[in-house]
């Protein structure tokens, strides 16, 4: 009896989705009326806001307002005409739920991403039922018209037969999907400038520079070896799977064993709600790198620094693993109870968080509608944090926790 043959692999299909303006175009989904209105979106905090303008709507883009304008700039120019609206971290976080409900529904092998205010969504669509009912520009319409029709976002497609190709098209077409064949990626990759390869650090931009590589057609000229002898073998790696149409998904380096934060006050306090602040502003430390490092806690350990240099720490356990800032919080503030004594002023807040694991993502089966929001919103603002900094949403002095 002769062996069945095998299968034939599915032709390999991505598209990378773009929503550009991503705070303003959340505000828009989810008030209606502002759709067709000119605002702008500033990244405000507890006492005052930044004089840069975060985002704009299509309206506002439309007059002439930019993202990176300085308010007064704004004013001078239109007036009243743009509205200035504060940036809404629930609202992105809501439609970044919806996108990725979105698009999960045509493959299950989505990554998400968000950079100064550019959602990115990289969508593997090889063996897909999408891919084999549509190919090319049919399956980029597809695609954007059903991020439209359930999302509300205005966006860009780009399909291609590599993750690479389908990043650098997503930006060219006017009509909002962009499509390489396979046989025109190397022309399409030769042509390109070396700075504007994506995901690339400064410092490898800075060095082909140096090097006179301002093209990847000369990077195609060296082999592996050479690039790693240049670039070093990060950056090496990076680049031959860049310019060869290779380019590698994003490794994530989970983190072992115990996640710690301190905080240093700037003076001696013995003030209970500067004390409380200074408390939640270290597990908001801890937080925010258990939830990048994808990691849950099942113990926490509070470290007490008082001025005449003696030290007190307990230890707890939680009831169940968790990266959840709220529940951080309480089981802080109930370990800071039982150690804090008035004998003299405190200098140090030192937090570990003990007993990780990799987070499995799964939610609380029992978790209601609360938990599940500020779930959400946890992970909206560490995508947001990741990429702009841990100052970039506010401090725990604006994040209080609630219950």
């Amino acid at each position: 009896m002769s062996p069945r043959p095998s299968r034939p692999l599915p032709a390999p299909a991505w598209a990378v989705l773009e929503v550009e303006d991503f705070a303003a175009q959340s505000i828009a989904a989810l008030q209606p009326a502002l759709r067709d209105t000119a605002f702008a979106v500033i990244q405000q905090r507890g006492d005052h806001h930044k004089s840069a303008i975060y985002a704009v709507s299509q309206k506002a883009h439309d007059v002439g307002a930019r993202a990176g304008m300085p308010v007064f700039v704004m004013r001078r120019k239109f007036g009243r005409r743009v509205s200035v609206l504060r940036r809404d971290a629930a609202a992105e976080a809501e439609c970044w739920e919806a996108l990725e409900k979105a698009l999960t529904r045509w493959s299950p092998a989505v990554d998400l991403d968000l950079t100064r205010d550019l959602f990115t969504a990289v969508i593997n669509l090889a063996g897909t039922p999408a891919a084999r009912l549509w190919e090319g520009e049919q399956l980029g319409q597809q695609l954007l018209q059903h991020v439209q029709r359930r999302c509300h976002l205005q966006a860009n497609v780009g399909v291609a037969a590599s993750r690479l190709a389908a990043r650098l098209v997503v930006r060219e077409p006017s009509s909002g999907v962009g499509v390489c064949a396979a046989e025109e990626e190397i022309q399409l990759l030769r042509r390109m400038a070396t700075e504007d390869l994506p995901g690339l650090r400064s410092s490898c931009r800075e060095r082909a520079a140096l090097y006179g590589l301002d093209y990847v057609d000369q990077l195609l000229q060296l082999d592996r070896t050479d690039l790693i002898r240049h670039f070093g073998r990060d950056d090496g790696l990076c680049l031959y799977g860049l310019v060869r149409g290779m380019e590698a998904a994003p490794r994530t380096d989970s983190a072992r064993g115990i996640s710690a934060a301190e905080t240093i006050l700037e003076e001696d306090l013995n003030d209970d709600v500067a004390l409380r602040q200074a408390l939640h502003l270290t597990v908001d430390k801890t937080c925010h790198t258990l939830r990048s490092t994808g990691q849950v806690a099942q113990a926490l350990t509070l470290r007490l620094t008082y001025t005449d240099n003696r030290s007190r720490q307990k230890t707890a356990l939680l009831p169940s693993s968790s990266n959840d800032y709220g529940t951080l919080c309480r089981l802080a503030d109930r370990l800071f109870d039982t150690l804090h004594t008035r004998r003299v002023a405190l200098k140090v807040f030192a937090l570990r968080a003990g007993r990780t694991t990799p987070s499995t993502g799964q939610g609380d089966l029992f978790a209601g509608v609360t938990e599940q929001r500020s779930e959400r919103l946890g992970e909206a603002i560490t995508a947001i944090r990741q990429r702009m900094g841990f100052d970039a949403v506010g401090t725990a002095r604006d994040r209080l926790p609630t219950g």
